[in-house]
């Protein structure tokens, strides 16, 4: 975005970014958009449909990243929510992932958040959550699709594209982005995969 002189140019972007908007409900002078983001309290119900009696979980994440940061936040409020123990490990590189995930032992699931450092670790977090034999839930459907991990809740990003799409239309057509409500998935824009073999 530095890359755009003109600061009075309006964006509409796909992924909430953190500190570019106020709240859901408003856009800033510059900025609104839609979100990818899944529902925790969707990911818990479904763990302990999958699972039974979940009681705890683990989740790493990269204390460095405002995203990774902000996703921890919002697990550490829907496990509190739905009475289930978060364990939160930070991780600031890839090569820390085996000794890190020891932490998580005894947890009844590792949720692997959307997070640009660990996507494309999922492999490594897989490989080493087997060996303590802890199940994995993803934010990738990839993950599912792939049988690395056991499940993931998905949002479509046909969806979000349309939302951002109509929401840059409003724009074009005179509204201002801070009068404007920022898309956040609802229930009925979530999709569910589950791996037969994981």
């Amino acid at each position: 975005m530095k890359a755009i002189r003109d600061l009075a140019l309006p964006i509409v972007f796909a992924p909430v970014a953190a500190g570019l908007v106020p709240d859901w409900q408003h856009g800033s002078a510059r900025f609104v958009g839609a979100s990818k983001m899944q529902p925790m309290d969707a990911v818990l119900a479904l763990s302990r449909k999958l699972l039974g009696d979940v009681k705890s979980f683990g989740l790493l994440y990269n204390p460095g990243d405002a995203n990774d940061v902000a996703n921890k936040a919002i697990a550490e409020a829907a496990a509190k929510a739905a009475g289930i123990e978060l364990k939160a490990v930070g991780v600031n590189t890839v090569s820390d992932i085996p000794q890190r995930l020891t932490a998580l032992q005894g947890t009844d699931f590792v949720y692997a958040i959307p997070s640009s450092l660990l996507m494309p670790a999922l492999p490594a977090i897989v490989a080493n959550t087997d060996r303590l034999k802890i199940p994995v839930m993803t934010a990738s459907p990839q993950g599912a699709e792939e049988h690395l991990a056991l499940a993931t809740v998905t949002v479509s990003w046909t969806k979000v594209g349309h939302e951002a799409g109509l929401i840059a239309a409003r724009v074009l057509a005179g509204d201002k982005p801070a009068d404007l409500a920022n898309y956040k998935p609802s229930a009925a824009d979530l999709s569910i995969v589950i791996s037969a073999s994981a």
